[in-house]
C-alpha cells in the first residue's frame, strides 16, 4: 500500500476512535510511581497491521485520540500508543514502563535514543524468557528521560488475548518491592491452593463420591488457569510455543463443564427437571466445543471470547437457580449460595475486565484471586463440617443396626427356645391327650344309662381336651408355617376327596351344619393339599364358631373361572364389627366376639399366608347381623412333567 493511503488509513481509524486531540503530557516528579490513565495517553487502532514507526511518526499528534480508553477488551487489531513524558530536573532518569497484563503476546516499546532515533525494544509471551529486558511477570521496559524535556515514546500491542491493560512509570526500587511483595503473595496463594487440591484429592479418594471428584476437578483447572494468567509458570515453561495461548483456553473449558456438572448435581437440578439439566449440559458442550476448536485452529480470540461469556452465562444461570432451591429450604443451594458467590463476583470482575466493560483497577485485577481464597475457605468448611456431619450419622446408624442385630439376634434366640419349647409340648401332651379322649370315649360308651349324671361330664371333660388339642394343633401348624421357607409342595390334587375328608373330620365336632355347593371342579388342580386342609378347615372351623346351631354354613367350591379356583365360606353369625375388619389377619388378633372362644388369634393369619404362598388372594365381607363371607380365590397352575 503506497505511503500516503497508509498514512490516510491511520487519519481515518484515528477519527473513528473518537475525535481528533492532543494527548496530554506525563508530569513525572516527587512520586515513585505514576499511573498512564486514559486522559494522559493517545490511542491508534490499526486494523490493516501495516502501520510502522516511520508511518505513525510522520502523523501529527493529533491524529491519536485521548478519548479512546485503555479497556481495549479482545481486539484481532494493533494498537499503538503514544505517550508525552516530561522529568523534572529532581526526578531520577532511569523509570521502568510496566504493564499489568502478563499475557500480553507482543509488546513494541519504541524509546527516543540521544542522536533523535528510536530504540525498539520488545516483550511478551511470545518471545523466550531470556530475551526479555527485564526478568518479571509483567512486561517492563527501561526507559532512560532527559532532564527537563518532553519525550514521545510509542508503544505497539499485539495480542490474542485481552488487551485491557493498566500501564505505569516506576522507579526500578519500587518495582523491585512490588515484584517482592506480588512474589510473596502468590507464592501464599498457590502453595494454599496445592495443599487444598491435596487435602480435597485425599477426599476424594477416601470417599469416591461424584459431588467430590466433579469439585475437584473443578478445582484442578481452577488453579491451571490461575497460574497461567498469573504470568509466572508461562513464561518460563511455554514462552516460544504455539500452545502458549492454548494452554489458557484448555483451564477455561475446563472449569465451564466441570463447573456445570458440578452446579447442576449439588443443586438437585437432574433429579428435579432433568430435561433442564440435559439442555443446560448440551449448551455447556457445544460453547466448550466451539471454544476448544477455535483455539486449536489458532482463533485465540474467538476462543477467549466464547469461554469467558459461556463461563459468565453458566454462573448467572447457577446463581439463579441456587436462589430459586434456597427459597424452596434447600441447604445445598444455601451452600452453594455462600460459597460460590465470593468466587462468581471475582470471576465476573475478571471476565469483564477482560472484555473491557469494566474499569482496569486493583479489584477486578487481584478480586479473583480473593474470591478464590475465600470460596475455598468456606468450601473447605462446609464440606468437612457435612463430613463430619455423616460421620457421625453413620455411627449412630453403626450403632442403631448393631442394636437391631442383637435384638434380632436375642429374638431368634427366644424363637429357637420357643419352638424347642413347644415341641417338647407337642411330644409330652399328645399322648396324655389323646388317651384321655380315648378314655372319655369309652366312658361314655360303657355308659348303658341315657340319663347317667356322668355322661354330661364326660363330654364336658372330652371338649375341653379337644379345645386344648385343637389349640396345640393350630399353633403349632402356624409356627411351622412361619419357619417354611421352600415354596409350598405343589401337586395335582382331587378336590372333591380333599374337600369330603375336610367335612368327614368336622363331622366329629359339635357345630352347625355344612352345606357343600361345588361347581366344575378341575381334576387337575395344583395344590399344596396338606395346606389347603388346614385352609379350609380353620375357615370352617371359624364360620361355626361365630353361628348359631341351626344356621348352616355354605361352603360353595367352583371352577368355572379358566384360570382360578373360587371358594366362598359364607356364614349367618352375627358378622365382624367394621373396626375390625383392617386387622382380621393380623398375627396373634382376636376381635371382641372371639374372647368367649377358645384361640391364640392365629387361624385366619395362618390362612392368608396359605392363601399366599399359593400365590392367590382372600377377602373378607361382613355386616353386623347379617353374617360374614370370606372369598378366596387360587390361581390354576400347571406342574412340569417329569
Amino acid at each position: 500500500m503506497p505511503l500516503s493511503l497508509r498514512v490516510l488509513a491511520a487519519v481515518f481509524f484515528c477519527l473513528l476512535a473518537g475525535g481528533i486531540s492532543a494527548a496530554p503530557i506525563i508530569d513525572i516528579g516527587s512520586s515513585n510511581t505514576h499511573y498512564v490513565s486514559d486522559d494522559n495517553v493517545g490511542v491508534l487502532v490499526d486494523s490493516s497491521h501495516e502501520l510502522t514507526l516511520q508511518d505513525i511518526m510522520r502523523l501529527a499528534p493529533t491524529a491519536f485520540s485521548d478519548q479512546q480508553s485503555l479497556q481495549l477488551g479482545f481486539t484481532s487489531s494493533t494498537v499503538w500508543l503514544r505517550l508525552n513524558v516530561y522529568r523534572h530536573l529532581h526526578a531520577p532518569p532511569t523509570w521502568w514502563l510496566v504493564f499489568d497484563q502478563p499475557l500480553l503476546d507482543l509488546i513494541h516499546v519504541y524509546v527516543p535514543a540521544s542522536d533523535g532515533s528510536y530504540q525498539e525494544r520488545r516483550g511478551g509471551i511470545n518471545l523466550p524468557f531470556g530475551a526479555h529486558e527485564i526478568v518479571s511477570r509483567r512486561p517492563a521496559f527501561a526507559v532512560d528521560l532527559p532532564a527537563n524535556e518532553t519525550q514521545t515514546i510509542y508503544v505497539r500491542l499485539n495480542s490474542r488475548n485481552s488487551l485491557s491493560t493498566s500501564i505505569q512509570l516506576m522507579e526500578p526500587t519500587a518495582f523491585s518491592a512490588l515484584a517482592i511483595q506480588e512474589a510473596l503473595g502468590f507464592g501464599a496463594f498457590f502453595g494454599f491452593y496445592a495443599l487444598t487440591l491435596l487435602c480435597y484429592l485425599l477426599f476424594w479418594y477416601w470417599t469416591r463420591e461424584v459431588v467430590s471428584g466433579l469439585y475437584l476437578l473443578y478445582l484442578t483447572f481452577g488453579a491451571a488457569g490461575a497460574v497461567l494468567s498469573s504470568g509466572y509458570l508461562q513464561r518460563q515453561l511455554l514462552p516460544d510455543l504455539p500452545l502458549c495461548n492454548v494452554a489458557m483456553i484448555i483451564p477455561l473449558a475446563g472449569a465451564l463443564i466441570t463447573g456445570m456438572l458440578f452446579g447442576i448435581q449439588i443443586l438437585g437440578v437432574r433429579k428435579a427437571a432433568p430435561r433442564s439439566a440435559m439442555v443446560m449440559m448440551g449448551a455447556t458442550c457445544l460453547i466448550t466445543a466451539i471454544g476448544l476448536i477455535a483455539g486449536l485452529m489458532d482463533m485465540t480470540l474467538l476462543a477467549m471470547v466464547t469461554l469467558e461469556v459461556g463461563l459468565l452465562a453458566t454462573m448467572t444461570v447457577l446463581t439463579a437457580i441456587a436462589i430459586v432451591r434456597a427459597l424452596h429450604h434447600n441447604p445445598s443451594a444455601w451452600l452453594y449460595l455462600a460459597a460460590f458467590s465470593v468466587l462468581h463476583i471475582g470471576m465476573a470482575l475478571r471476565f469483564l475486565r477482560d472484555l473491557g466493560l469494566t474499569p482496569i483497577n486493583t479489584l477486578s485485577e487481584n478480586g479473583i484471586y480473593l474470591g478464590i481464597t475465600l470460596h475455598i475457605l468456606m468450601m473447605s468448611i462446609a464440606i468437612f463440617w457435612r463430613y463430619d456431619q455423616l460421620r457421625r450419622d453413620k455411627d449412630q446408624a453403626q450403632a442403631a443396626a448393631l442394636e437391631a442385630d442383637l435384638r434380632a439376634l436375642a429374638e431368634r434366640h427366644a424363637h429357637r427356645e420357643q419352638r424347642e419349647f413347644m415341641a417338647m409340648v407337642s411330644h409330652e401332651f399328645r399322648s396324655p391327650l389323646a388317651i384321655i379322649d380315648l378314655t372319655v370315649q369309652n366312658l361314655i360308651y360303657s355308659t348303658r344309662e341315657e340319663n347317667d349324671s356322668r355322661v354330661p361330664r364326660y363330654a364336658k371333660i372330652q371338649r375341653a381336651a379337644q379345645r386344648l388339642s385343637v389349640l396345640m394343633n393350630t399353633y403349632l401348624s402356624a409356627e411351622r408355617l412361619e419357619d417354611r421357607n421352600e415354596p409350598p409342595s405343589m401337586r395335582i390334587c382331587d378336590l372333591t376327596q380333599l374337600l369330603s375328608g375336610v367335612l368327614l373330620d368336622l363331622d366329629t365336632t359339635n357345630g352347625p351344619e355344612v352345606k357343600l355347593e361345588i361347581d366344575s371342579l378341575d381334576p387337575n388342580f395344583a395344590c399344596d393339599p396338606d395346606s389347603l386342609r388346614i385352609l379350609m378347615t380353620n375357615l370352617l372351623e371359624n364360620a361355626r364358631r361365630h353361628s348359631r346351631i341351626d344356621q348352616p354354613v355354605i361352603l360353595r367350591v367352583s371352577g368355572r373361572q379358566p384360570d382360578a379356583l373360587e371358594v366362598s365360606i359364607v356364614d349367618q353369625g352375627e358378622g365382624i364389627p367394621p373396626d375390625e375388619l383392617p386387622r382380621l389377619f393380623q398375627r396373634f388378633f382376636r376381635g371382641r366376639s372371639a374372647q368367649r372362644h377358645p384361640g391364640a388369634g392365629l387361624g385366619l393369619y395362618l390362612c392368608q399366608r396359605i392363601v399366599r404362598q399359593h400365590g392367590g388372594e382372600i377377602k373378607v365381607f361382613s355386616e353386623l347381623g347379617k353374617g360374614t363371607e370370606f372369598r378366596v380365590w387360587l390361581p390354576k397352575r400347571e406342574i412340569p412333567e417329569v
